[in-house]
């Protein structure tokens, strides 16, 4: 079978965006062959037809949302479609029934993404101590100012894996935040796809963070620029009365020319 791709990275969270039709039932084992044979891939997503009035639609390999593959997904369609400065794109992805607003500048790389609002932050037990979990549609992240340990996926993994069955979520994040340095590290697993990912960068697990510390803050605007492996993504969190009112995501991607692969 053969497939036409694009590789999108936003800082480094290598995203294989399949252009050819498939069955939603080939999702699973497409994305499993993808990326075997992408080097650096950590997720597959697919293009679909817009199912509530959006202009693109990402379907991902688990069913899970993904800030930077929305934000992938749309600057590719502002390329496909010959867009020049800026432009709104609608932009629909799987976990979220509606689409979402991305502002794309095709000549300058970038796509800036308003992110589903948490719906509920609340304490969590997490290696003998507490995090806090952010529950977005289609995922949950736990975050946590607890050292990240490179040595020990198989902690990371029962604890995702249980924390996404017992609260039925499609995707389960862990995000190390260093608070000095701004440093964060993510760790993501995907359900369906039974797959455990050190993230090079994470958007909606940057999304979490940034509605953790904003709601912990004043009210008001608040910016952070995290410094995560592969680099820098920006989110600005806003709270009015005592709530997180609005959240976005930006920074670069670059995208792959077309190609064909044969699975």
């Amino acid at each position: 079978m053969k497939l036409t791709i694009r590789v999108a990275d936003p800082a480094g969270n290598i995203t294989i965006l399949v252009k050819t039709p498939v069955k939603k039932e080939a999702y699973a084992s497409l994305a499993g062959k993808l990326l075997t044979l992408i080097d650096g891939a950590e997720q597959v997503g697919f293009l679909t037809l817009p199912r509530h009035g959006g202009d693109v639609r990402l379907a991902m390999m688990g069913g899970e949302f993904c800030g930077n593959a929305l934000r992938s997904a749309a600057l590719f369609y502002g390329v496909e479609q010959g867009s020049c400065g800026e432009t709104r794109v609608m932009t629909e992805i799987s976990g979220v029934n509606k689409p979402l607003p991305v502002l794309i500048d095709v000549e300058k790389n970038t796509a800036v993404a308003a992110m589903p609002l948490p719906k509920r932050i609340v304490p969590i037990a997490f290696g003998g101590g507490e995090g806090d979990a952010v529950f977005f549609d289609g995922i949950l992240h736990v975050v946590t100012d607890q050292a990240f340990a490179a040595d020990s996926p198989a902690v990371s993994r029962k604890y995702l894996q249980e924390i996404s069955a017992w609260y039925q979520a499609a995707a389960a994040g862990l995000m190390f935040y260093e608070a000095k340095t701004a440093t964060l590290t993510p760790v993501v697993y995907v359900a369906a796809t039974n797959t455990l990912f050190y993230e090079n960068s994470c958007a909606s697990g940057s999304a979490a963070v940034a509605a953790v510390l904003a709601q912990k803050g004043a009210a008001g605007s608040h910016l952070f620029r995290f410094r995560e492996p592969g680099g820098v993504l920006e989110a600005t969190a806003e709270k009015r009365d005592g709530e997180i009112s609005s959240l976005c995501i930006g920074g670069k991607i670059t995208l792959s020319h077309e190609k064909e692969v044969e699975i």
